[in-house]
């Protein structure tokens, strides 16, 4: 009897820790985007930061500059995450185009609550729908392409 109460124990203590891990592993799930907003408005607008634009390694300069800063707490890993996503092409489009209806900031917040691709998408295609979004087929697919990649929690 009491191995059997020692087997369901065990049991129940590994189940409850997978869980914690597994909670703790998806909670640490962050997009690019939210790594950006929240280390680069420490000391900058995010109007001001979104602003820098450049080639790769130009990116990589600046947000190195930015990691050296006292207060920054940005790792390497996350700088050079921080300056892939600055210097993504379709990074332009996609601010260009979604910003002509909605404010970079709301846009953020979305962001920020962890939209799941799938779910994106569907966002996606409705507002390219609307009349008068004027956003062409390739400029929904450079959209689509930066907001997969940068913007959505896989």
């Amino acid at each position: 009897m009491k191995k059997i109460f020692l087997v369901v124990g065990v049991i129940i203590v590994s189940f409850l820790l997978f869980s914690a891990v597994a909670n703790a592993a998806e909670k640490k799930e962050i997009t690019y985007d939210q790594m950006f907003v929240t280390d680069c408005t420490v000391c900058h607008s995010e109007a001001n930061a979104r602003r820098i634009h450049g080639s790769k390694d130009v990116m990589m300069k600046k947000v190195s500059e930015m990691q050296r800063r006292k207060g920054a707490s940005i790792s390497d890993q996350d700088a050079q995450k921080i300056a892939e996503f600055l210097w993504d092409p379709n990074r332009v489009v996609f601010e260009t185009k979604c910003t002509k209806c909605h404010t970079m900031e709301r846009i953020s917040k979305v962001h920020m609550k962890g939209v799941r691709a799938q779910e994106m998408q569907k966002i996606i295609d409705s507002m390219c729908a609307k009349a008068g979004s004027d956003i062409s087929p390739e400029e929904k697919q450079k959209i689509s392409d930066h907001i997969g990649k940068y913007c959505t929690v896989k």
